[in-house]
């Protein structure tokens, strides 16, 4: 009944688009009702975001409706690994709306079309959550319209560290910074990127330091440019490494954001293979150096020092 609904108000709404993903089962389906939905884009799936995502509870299907094309630039996580992401919180249903289509939205359609179409019984969303036309909607907007539908909302704090609150914004110009044990904090965990290992030219190898390289994709939030110790997950096992993250200017001129790691104790050929890596500290700035010895000679403290950042 809740998916036949849920057609008939797409059909009064022609422009809202919306796709639901069984997380387990990595697939689309029908809207699952009654359910607990929380609200956001959750770029980064960080510590506020979790919060949000614990206040659904654990009586309904936890569900998490995010949006595919809110923002195209700057992010702090793949689309893909938001899903991943959502899964490893306890999320069953990923409801997937295209924000071109409900931007001019109403508030109240937007909170009718979750209660009384798709069978929310209960919201979450964060203090400075807004929706609807312009934004017009808040937090307290939301509570206020969810009860006459039969559904509570629960409006979860802010989180912060320290003195700073947790968001996406402040996430961002801390990677900008470098400061990984801060990025650390906001987020709950490391910061990391999957991205696909493609075939390098060979420089790291030739220098005795063999990388696995990897195109920063453009849409995300680039951290500071420099060397980091990082580790890297293959398969089960987790590797500590060592990584450069930036424009490779010793060598090229091309202005291409590529992650070039050294992972210690490993080797194998992983191009074509999509790999994570962690970030943990920034070790020190990139630079351009004037001799391949001189560069050779700083990989080798590089290594060290990553090695000793691991132990």
């Amino acid at each position: 009944r809740a998916y036949a609904s849920a057609r008939a108000v797409v059909s009064r709404y022609p422009e809202i688009t919306m796709r639901f993903i069984d997380l387990e089962k990595n697939a689309e389906c029908r809207p699952v009702a009654p359910a607990a939905v929380a609200l956001g884009n959750f770029d980064g799936v960080h510590r506020g975001h979790r919060a949000v995502i614990d206040a659904l509870g654990d009586d309904l299907p936890r569900t998490v409706l995010t949006f595919s094309d809110l923002r195209k630039s700057d992010l702090i996580c793949t689309f893909e690994e938001r899903l991943s992401l959502f899964r490893a919180c306890g999320v069953r249903y990923a409801i997937v709306a295209d924000f071109d289509g409900v931007r001019d939205t109403s508030p109240e359609a937007f909170v009718s079309l979750l209660c009384g179409e798709y069978g929310a019984r209960r919201l979450a969303c964060g203090e400075s959550f807004t929706f609807g036309a312009h934004g017009a909607g808040t937090a307290h907007d939301l509570c206020r319209l969810a009860a006459p539908c039969g559904a509570e909302a629960i409006v979860a704090r802010t989180e912060t560290v320290g003195e700073l609150a947790v968001s996406s914004t402040e996430i961002r110009r801390q990677l900008r910074l470098g400061r990984m044990d801060v990025v650390r904090l906001l987020l709950g965990r490391y910061y990391g990127f999957e991205l696909p290992v493609s075939a390098g030219r060979g420089v790291g190898r030739t220098l005795g330091f063999p990388t696995v390289n990897q195109r920063f994709a453009a849409e995300l939030c680039a951290p500071a440019f420099g060397v980091y110790a990082s580790r890297c997950a293959i398969g089960a096992k987790i590797f500590d490494s060592v990584t450069n993250l930036g424009v490779r200017p010793t060598y090229f001129e091309d202005g291409e954001v590529v992650a070039e790691t050294h992972i210690f104790d490993f080797s194998g050929d992983l191009t074509g293979r999509t790999l994570r890596v962690e970030l943990c500290s920034l070790l020190r700035p990139e630079r351009r150096f004037e001799s391949e010895e001189a560069l050779c000679e700083q990989i080798a403290l590089d290594v060290k020092e990553a090695k000793s950042f691991a132990r």
